[in-house]
This record gives C-alpha cells, structure tokens and sequence, in this order.
C-alpha cells in the first residue's frame, strides 16, 4: 500500500496510506479470524466502570503524540531537517525491535496478571516476572545498541547519516527508558487502574522543558536528548510508584540496575573519560562490579523469559498446525 501510494500521491503521505491500510486489514482480518467478532452494545452494569477506565486512556491517547514525538519535533525546529532525518534514521534501528519484544511481553503478561486478581500473591509473582524481564531485555538492548549502532547506521544509510558515539547512546538509553516504562503501562492496564498510564504520559511531557534546559546547557542534539532520557525517567518513577509503595520498593532494585548500566554506558562515551588512564581503571573496574551484580540478579529471568519464549512458540506452531490442518484440530 505505502508503494502504491508513493506513485499515486508521491510525497510524504504515502507513509499515511501504508499506515492506513495496515491497521484497517489488523481490524478487519482479527475480525473474520476472532472466535468472538466485534460487537457494538451497552450495558447499564459495566457502562460505568468502563467510563471510567476508558476515560484515561482516551485523555492520554490525546497526549501521546506530543510525549512520544516531542523529540522529533524540538530536533526539527532547533537544529533543522538534516538533523532530525539523521537522528530519525538512527533512532529507527532501536525502536521497531523494541517495539516488537514489547508487543510479545505485552500479550504475554497482562492476561496473566489480570486473571490472577483474586490471587494477589500469584499475581505479584507475575508482575515481579514481567519487571524482571522488562529490565534485563531493556539493559541488553541498550548494551548491544551502543556496541553496533554506530556501524549499522553508517552500513544501512552510508556515513553522512553516522552518528558520534556518545549521540547513539544517548539515542539507545532513550528508547530503552521508553521500552521500561512498558511495566507500570501493563500492569496498570492488567489492574483496570488507566489513571496510572495516563500519568505517566503526563509525566513524560515534562521531557519538553527539560530538553530545552539540556539544549541550552549541553547544547546540540545531545542536550536535547539528555533533557528527554530524564523526562522519561520521571514518567517511568511516577507510573511505577503509583501502583503503590510496596510496587516501588519492590522494584527499586531493578530500576537501579537499568539506570546503573545507562549511566555507566554513557560515562563510558565522554571524551574526557578517556584521558588519564586511573580515571579508565577506576571505570572498568565499576563496570565489571556492575556487569556481574547485573547478570546474578537477572540469572533466573532470563531462564524465566527462555521458557516463555519457547511455550509461546510451541503454541503459535500448534495454532497454525490446527488452522491448517484438514481436520481443523483445536488448540488449548
């Protein structure tokens, strides 16, 4: 759809077109397939509590674009097109990937959170799961992001679209902050408590004043970047510590180990670090301590997240083997 319309309209909404049809076939294909169609209908019970967790969610679907888009639009206006298309090509090689593995945690853990309601102890169990997994695929990613960043957006896009170093990280940590705050938005979600991820989108917003502080005191595309990675820093402690005390205490120690690992990554890429050698002992020496508190704490996770993964595969393999079959076998 997006070629056609690239010949049909030859400008910038083609993109629109492709997008347009893509979600109109998701609706229109999960409706034929789905074993309870969509429906309209109203129901004097549940109207109510559905306003009410609805609400939110349509109050913060309004907002999304200016917490979700709000770099792309500063980097636009401050430092020109050339800029924001760099900075757009290179944050593209992180976001799509990133988005996906949210998706697939996502389905995964909130019909199992949300089925547990009437077990909190299982259900905090599983909670505890989905953060575990949250943190150790978000400090991987921005690990290997600011390894092969660099080289794959100069072998993908050709060297004027290469980055500095510490620009691609600082670009990594960004979209991996986004990715953590997945965790509060299912479990919020799985909790029927969407006041929970419209503050947090309220929260992010505050990445528009901070990235024009960082613009004016850093300077340049990192200032800006800078000032958005502390916005979603705020909006990710927000939406966790509104799920209550006990959520945020609990998962302090995670969230410690991700900001450890971005901040260490960025330290790393300082020009200035690299100029007396103590001063690189003394940070190798951290990173190690670091690395190996990281990968002993997230030991069992990553076990955890093997077996979900490999479940999840055997049951997509048996769906198709059941969609596809003559006999139109069924699956649990």
């Amino acid at each position: 759809a997006t070629v056609v319309c690239c010949f049909i309209f030859r400008n910038f909404s083609a993109v629109a077109g492709g997008l347009i049809a893509r979600s109109s076939v998701m609706v229109i294909v999960s409706h034929a397939r789905a074993g309870r169609p969509y429906r309209v209908s109203s129901s004097p019970t549940f109207l109510p509590k559905l306003a009410r967790f609805a609400l939110p969610l349509m109050l913060n679907g309004l907002l999304l674009f200016a917490a979700g888009q709000g770099d792309r639009v500063l980097i636009g206006q401050r430092l020109g097109l050339a800029e924001l298309g760099a900075y757009s090509a290179t944050l593209l090689l992180i976001f799509y990937p990133a988005t996906l593995i949210q998706r697939f945690l996502s389905t995964l853990s909130l019909p199992r959170i949300a089925r547990e309601h009437a077990d909190p102890m299982l259900q905090d169990q599983h909670i505890r799961d989905l953060l575990g997994m949250n943190t150790t695929l978000a400090i991987g990613m921005v690990v290997g992001f600011a390894v092969v960043g660099s080289l794959a957006a100069r072998l993908l896009y050709g060297a004027k679209y290469e980055q500095p170093e510490l620009t691609v990280t600082l670009i990594g940590v960004l979209q991996a902050t986004r990715f953590m705050r997945g965790f509060p938005t299912v479990t919020a979600l799985a909790m029927g408590r969407s006041r929970v991820v419209l503050a947090g989108t309220v929260g992010a917003m505050t990445g528009w004043p901070l990235a024009l502080a960082g613009f004016l005191w850093i300077g340049g595309l990192n200032g800006l970047i800078t000032g958005f990675v502390v916005g979603e820093g705020i909006a990710l402690g927000l939406a966790v510590g509104l799920l209550g005390g006990q959520r945020l205490r609990a998962s302090g120690l995670d969230l410690a180990q991700f900001a450890g690992a971005c901040c260490l990554l960025t330290v790393w890429r300082l020009p200035f670090v690299w100029q007396t050698l103590p001063g690189v002992v003394a940070l190798a020496v951290i990173s190690l301590v670091t690395t190996t508190w990281v990968a002993r704490a997230q030991a069992a996770t990553v076990l955890s997240l093997a077996r979900l993964v490999a479940e999840r595969a055997r049951w997509v393999v048996a769906r198709w083997v059941a969609i596809w079959s003559p006999q139109r076998g069924t699956v649990p």
